[in-house]
């Protein structure tokens, strides 16, 4: 899947000079949060939202923009009164309760819903190709790693405002559909070429 993306991102950077109408890059910071059901008798303290940031490069077309970001959700975590565990038992069982707030690539398109010379609102779809890890520490001084990876889908949307010629700020929703759901809102920063 890594090789299709970057054949696919290289494709487009080759690309973009004789198709697209405009190329922009954007960077943003937000809040994602997860809506993680999972429970657990020992858990003393879950934090399952973080401050987010995401890098991107567009390309804009007469209806379509095609969207390449760079996407880190931020970290979760979980505390569990770990007294009675092995540090095995503790990894799984934090494994089975740590929200998962990932990193990784998105690839997208956004469509026009309504647009003028100054600003626009567009419906986005797409997948995000992810890496997490989790860690346990025991507090016997055990540390354990798992690494999870996964390619899911996203919709949301987005607003932005040309500030000026070459400018535009705005505000971007997205829905990860993970095996939790991850909300994030995210302002945006955008230089057009």
């Amino acid at each position: 899947m890594k090789f299709v993306l970057k054949s696919l991102s290289l494709f487009l950077i080759a690309a973009s000079p004789l198709c697209a109408q405009q190329l922009s890059t954007s960077v943003g910071v937000g809040y994602a949060s997860t809506d993680l059901q999972a429970g657990h008798a020992d858990i003393v303290k879950r934090d399952d939202s973080a401050t987010s940031w995401q890098l991107g490069i567009h390309y804009q077309f007469d209806t379509v923009r095609v969207d390449f970001n760079y996407i880190d959700l931020g970290e979760g975590q979980v505390n569990l009164e770990s007294a009675t565990y092995t540090p095995d038992e503790y990894h799984q069982t934090v494994k089975s309760v740590s929200p998962i707030l990932s990193s990784g690539y998105g690839l997208g398109v956004a469509l026009p819903i309504v647009r003028d010379s100054k600003w626009r609102f567009n419906a986005q779809m797409g997948i995000f190709i992810w890496d997490n890890e989790i860690v346990s520490v025991h507090s016997q001084g055990g540390r354990i790693t798992t690494s999870l990876h996964g390619t899911d889908g996203y919709v949301g949307s987005d607003f932005s405002y040309q500030v000026i010629e070459r400018v535009s700020v705005g505000v971007e929703y997205r829905l990860y559909t993970l095996s939790e759901l991850i909300n994030s809102l995210t302002l945006q920063a955008k230089y057009h070429f």
